[in-house]
């Protein structure tokens, strides 16, 4: 009888303590895993390259950007050539595929010299990305006359307002 309770004693503390073994290496685990809540770096990413949709194309360098796109004719409409061109004043990152590059204007087919407009784009990948201009209600470039303006108005949080189609491009 003194062996049996000695054996169901020595059960009964070896389960606790593996209880409290596996507790620990729970704990261990998951406190050592990434919570997915570390905050975003932005790495001021420009999307070097040339991009072409077959129907317009971006030449973005490490710092200027050379928008251009043919005049067309549709519904008896005449549309001249779109050009714009300029420095990039600032790259920000919104994630790791997607930003906004802050363009000031040197040379445009609109009157929007020496203001300031921005390219966003998502989806960005080796081969691949998704470019979109700032437009208004009318389908015409948003540009702004200072840099502070731009920094406050072509953010994240305004891409819905200002854009309304992406165009796909490739290298």
């Amino acid at each position: 009888m003194f062996l049996e309770k000695s054996l169901a004693q020595r059960r009964r503390e070896c389960g606790g303590r593996r209880v409290v073994v596996l507790i620990l290496v729970l704990a261990f685990i998951f406190i050592g895993c990434p919570s997915g809540d570390e905050e975003w770096v932005d790495t001021a990413r420009i999307p070097v390259g040339e991009w072409d949709s077959g129907f317009d194309r971006y030449t973005i360098t490490d710092d200027l950007i050379d928008y251009f796109m043919e005049g067309s004719e549709w519904e008896g409409m005449i549309f001249p050539d779109t050009i714009i061109k300029g420095s990039i004043e600032l790259a920000k990152d919104f994630s790791k595929d997607s930003g906004v590059l802050i363009i000031k204007v040197t040379e445009s087919s609109f009157d929007i010299e020496e203001k300031y407009t921005a390219v966003y784009y998502r989806d960005f990948a080796s081969s691949d990305i998704k470019l979109a201009n700032p437009v208004d209600a009318n389908y015409l470039p948003v540009a702004v006359n200072d840099y502070e303006t731009a920094l406050t108005t072509f953010t994240q949080g305004s891409v819905s307002t200002y854009v309304s189609m992406w165009g796909s491009y490739s290298r």
